[in-house]
Order: C-alpha cells, then sequence, then structure tokens
C-alpha cells in the first residue's frame, strides 16, 4: 500500500472508507489508517470533509482519529488479497496533507499514532 491509499474492509465497517496516513515505504511494519464516519456534532470535528474533497464522500463526514490502528502492510495486502479489502479512489497530496496536520489539533488521536507521523516527518509535535 501506498500513503493515500483508501479502501473499504468487507463484513468489518464496511460503510466506512480506510486511509493509509503513514508511508509504508518508511516503515511496513506500523502502518498508520484512520476512518471517515458520518458528521455528528460527538465525533472528533479536527477535520471535517465535504462532496467533492473525495470521490466516496457524499456529504458532511468527519475523520476519526480515535479509531485510527495501525497494521503492517503485509497484513493489508493479505486482506486485499483474500478479498477482504477493496481499494478506492486514493486521496489526493492536498487532502492527505489536511488529514495529517488535522491528526495534531485532534484531542483523540493516540499518542503513538501522532509520533509515528512525527517519525516520518509529516508532522512537528
Amino acid at each position: 500500500m501506498n500513503a493515500g491509499d483508501a479502501f473499504k474492509l468487507v463484513g468489518v465497517a464496511d460503510q466506512h472508507l480506510w486511509i493509509v496516513l503513514s508511508d509504508p515505504s518508511i516503515d511496513s511494519t506500523r502502518v498508520l489508517i484512520v476512518n471517515l464516519t458520518t458528521y455528528d456534532r460527538y465525533e472528533d470535528q479536527a477535520v471535517i470533509l465535504n462532496i467533492g474533497d473525495h470521490p466516496f464522500v457524499a456529504h458532511k463526514t468527519c475523520v476519526a482519529y480515535s479509531r485510527a490502528r495501525m497494521a503492517s502492510d503485509a497484513q493489508l495486502e493479505q486482506l486485499r488479497t483474500s478479498g477482504k479489502l477493496t481499494p478506492y479512489t486514493p486521496v489526493s497530496r492536498e487532502l492527505l496533507e489536511r488529514l495529517r496536520l488535522g491528526a495534531l489539533t485532534s484531542d483523540r488521536i493516540k499518542t503513538e499514532h501522532l509520533e509515528l507521523l512525527r517519525n516520518q516527518g509529516f508532522v512537528e509535535l
């Protein structure tokens, strides 16, 4: 996978789009992924997406930094090979940058996730 790749997980919250935030070419054993969820005032407000930000976004949407996960590139590839990961249009460079910077303003992202983005040079703590 590559930074900015987007996908859905079949059978596991498959209405949500997941996006690769970290760079698997820098660290393939710890790949940070974050999902999008329908806007709700109780969800994380760090980044709000609207129609036009990505082809998947059909209404006001939040980035759920609290549900971010780490997986290995090998695990993600295994999911793709087994048909449990469906690729979607990758996010633009601009949106990827916005999502990474949004992690800094989120009060719900785990410290270890921010540290990974910092160690890869994408955010400054």
